[in-house]
């Protein structure tokens, strides 16, 4: 209670009042700078990288089955945001992303999960790579996870979506819902994060690798739906089994509409996202190949 008359005596509780009137359901209604899980050092760290990239292009790196038919090796000296597990790929030593993207952890996944992530994690980031790893109050979150393993020595930047909202129509152009210092959008997908986190370090063009997005043409694969042998890894089998063709078809609406509302308010800040990922099922951003924006 102490904590709650405090935070309402101060002006940025009316500030996140007037955000909340005029945006919509947008910020949280609790302290950002005093959140239960992301410490306000771990947001000061996030913060000095914005606009790092300025004007520059980089490409996100998924885990989609495609990539394994693409010449990575082209992306040596690009700048690169890997996500998921993509430190299985075999040309991960050539290509070094400086960057890594992980979604927060939920369900069914516990630490024996995350334990496989990051020793893998370990045994094959041999240089340096900042980290961005989105949490939320999940027991076993990444977060948690690692503050309990700080032997794993990651170079974490962490982004807080606890209590975030979806972004839609009536937010999607709204600066402080980009903001990953603060409350940005939910993220239905990390490729979501790796966007907000391209869009903050300044980056100006975007192009996505390994984005296959494709259950829908086989709807009961529920194995080999990465580039890698899960056997290196974990499966999340039972995971995709729980979902019914009627939530996949949901699923994938929602991610459509997700995307075209990125990508609208992306552009209006000069800001192009681009699909280099072969047999892609997303159609929202222009297809491109990876050897035509590398030759250019």
């Amino acid at each position: 209670m102490i904590d709650k008359i405090k935070f309402w005596l101060i002006p940025q509780g009316w500030l996140d009042l007037y955000r909340k009137i005029r945006y919509g359901n947008t910020f949280s209604s609790r302290n950002e700078t005093e959140s239960k899980y992301i410490k306000v050092t771990d947001k000061q760290k996030l913060s000095l990288l914005k606009n790092k990239h300025k004007g520059e292009r980089c490409f996100i790196l998924a885990s989609g089955p495609s990539i394994s038919r693409q010449d990575l090796t082209k992306l040596r000296n690009e700048h690169c945001i890997a996500v998921s597990q993509f430190f299985l790929h075999p040309q991960i030593d050539i290509i070094q992303p400086g960057y890594h993207c992980f979604a927060p952890q939920h369900a069914p996944f516990d630490d024996e999960t995350n334990k496989i992530i990051f020793d893998n994690y370990k045994k094959h980031y041999t240089f340096p790579v900042k980290t961005f790893i989105g949490t939320t109050d999940f027991q076993y979150s990444y977060y948690n996870f690692l503050k309990r393993n700080p032997d794993y020595k990651v170079d974490s930047y962490f982004i807080d979506y606890t209590g975030n909202t979806d972004i839609d129509e009536n937010n999607y152009n709204n600066p402080g819902i980009w903001d990953i210092t603060k409350n940005p959008f939910s993220i239905r997908t990390v490729i979501y994060e790796a966007i907000q986190v391209a869009d903050y370090m300044g980056f100006r063009e975007i192009y996505l690798l390994g984005v296959d997005h494709d259950y829908l043409k086989d709807i009961d694969r529920t194995t080999n739906h990465h580039f890698y042998d899960e056997a290196r890894s974990f499966s999340d089998n039972d995971h995709l089994k729980a979902i019914t063709l009627e939530d996949w078809f949901l699923i994938y609406h929602s991610r459509w509409k997700h995307y075209r509302l990125m990508k609208k308010y992306l552009n209006s800040k000069n800001v192009q996202i681009f699909n280099a990922t072969p047999d892609s099922m997303v159609d929202v951003f222009p297809r491109v190949s990876l050897e035509s924006v590398i030759n250019s």
